[in-house]
Parts: C-alpha cells; structure tokens; sequence
C-alpha cells in the first residue's frame, strides 16, 4: 500500500505514525488509534508499507503536520 500527502503535509516525526487497521466488514464504531493493528515509523510525503490483504478494506490512520515558515526567523541582528 503507497499512500502520498499533498502538499504541504508530511509525516510528524512520531512513533508509531502510520496506524492500519485490516478490517473484514464495515466498522460499527468508531476505531481509536490505540485498535490499530499494525503501526509504521515513516517519513515524508511519499510512503509505501506491506499489508496483508483485508476482506473489507482498511482504515488508516496518520499523524501528519505542515511546515509553516516563521516570519520572525532568522531575529534581526
């Protein structure tokens, strides 16, 4: 499974930030993070990582963030 972020988003450098739960049918409630499966250290935008087939499909869940530049970097001298 590749998945690839629009810009600006990216990864966060966190454990675990990819999260992929094989699901066998529809959910019926709602999956918090800590009921993934199967969790990924990636980085970046563009990520690729191997799953097993799942019956119904997936959910996924990603930690992700955005670069925002500080206007006030570098402080005046």
């Amino acid at each position: 499974m590749c998945l690839d972020l629009d810009d600006p988003w990216v990864l966060a450098d966190a454990s675990g930030n990819v999260k992929i739960q094989p699901l066998d049918a529809e959910p019926t409630s709602y999956l918090s993070p800590g009921e993934f499966e199967l969790h990924f250290d990636e980085t970046g935008a563009e990520f690729c990582v191997e799953v097993h087939d799942a019956g119904y499909g997936y959910a996924i869940h990603l930690d992700v963030g955005r670069w925002i530049a500080d206007p006030d970097f570098p402080p005046a001298a």
